[in-house]
């Protein structure tokens, strides 16, 4: 059915002319929805040479073939634009007579029968089986049929979402409507510019005393990154210190406004975090990795 696949991989962390360029680079953490238009991050020319990888073009199927989350999700999308992507993704390049979203809904929708076929289950973190996965039947109606299919699925996933967000638009204002009901008044929210470490502000050793005063936007008046959480002293390259572990990120301006919860944590294996990252203690039991802005 396919007619060519390939895989991803990631050019060197430590050579910053490979960054920032204006490639979208596809990992795991990109997969939140059926269709992607873009990436968190961006490589340039060199590092697609260095890398020697293959741009995929719009249309191409991609899918997560390595990741903890295989033990319950396939993650599978559309690319809208021309992108890299990584060493845990492979491409899937369909002939012209295949919808490529027909494919990823396909493997969407089945993924609880799919993932116990083609898992690799001796491995410590999860895997695709790649020759048992290219051997996959996938059912082809024609291609009219094809359209009609994805045509409904997407219009039922549209509704889906929208009633989705409603729903969490109601419950995160249950707090206010309960605290009116029973006659306190909320605070006025703070319209002051969000808070985030610039990276360029960093060198060495944080200075603690410095950051652990500074307020944030996203929290309870008051609130400061100290009374948050503690910094670690040191930077840590995940790269470098822990390449095949997984780190939770968060950027301290995606905090929410009650900041005993946590939100948007972002998990990566250290070898596709760039460069140097702050470690916090997130009340002191959890540890955190601080995604800083540019």
């Amino acid at each position: 059915m396919l007619t060519k696949t390939f895989s991803g991989g990631t050019p060197s962390t430590f050579e910053p002319s490979y960054w920032n360029g204006d490639i979208p680079w596809v990992s795991p953490k990109d997969f939140t929805d059926i269709v992607i238009s873009g990436a968190q991050d961006h490589i340039s020319p060199k590092g697609i040479d260095s890398a020697r990888l293959t741009l995929a073009p719009v249309g191409t199927v991609l899918v997560v073939v390595r990741s903890g989350i295989l033990k319950h999700t396939l993650p599978v999308a559309v690319c809208e634009k021309e992108v890299a992507i990584n060493q845990d993704i492979k491409a899937l390049l369909t002939k012209p007579e295949i919808i490529p979203l027909f494919v990823s809904w396909y493997l969407h929708i089945y993924e609880s029968k799919l993932l116990p076929l083609i898992t690799k289950h001796s491995t410590t973190v999860q895997s695709i089986n790649t020759a048992e996965f290219e051997e996959l039947s996938i059912p082809v109606p024609p291609i009219k049929v094809q359209r009609k299919i994805v045509s409904e699925i997407d219009a039922a996933h549209k509704a889906y979402k929208k009633k989705l967000k409603q729903a969490e638009e109601l419950l995160g204002s249950l707090d206010v409507w309960l605290l009116e009901k029973v006659g306190i008044k909320t605070q006025t929210p703070d319209t002051r510019t969000v808070f985030a470490l610039q990276l360029k502000q960093i060198d060495g050793v944080i200075n603690v005393e410095r950051y652990a005063k500074l307020p944030l936007q996203k929290m309870i008046s008051g609130t400061t990154v100290g009374e948050l959480c503690e910094i670690i002293k040191e930077k840590t390259i995940p790269a470098k210190d822990a390449p095949e572990i997984e780190w939770d990120r968060i950027r301290i301006d995606d905090l929410p406004n009650q900041p005993l919860q946590l939100e948007k944590i972002e998990t990566s294996y250290g070898k596709d975090i760039q460069g140097s990252q702050v470690e916090f203690q997130f009340q002191g039991t959890r540890s955190i990795l601080l995604c800083l802005e540019q």
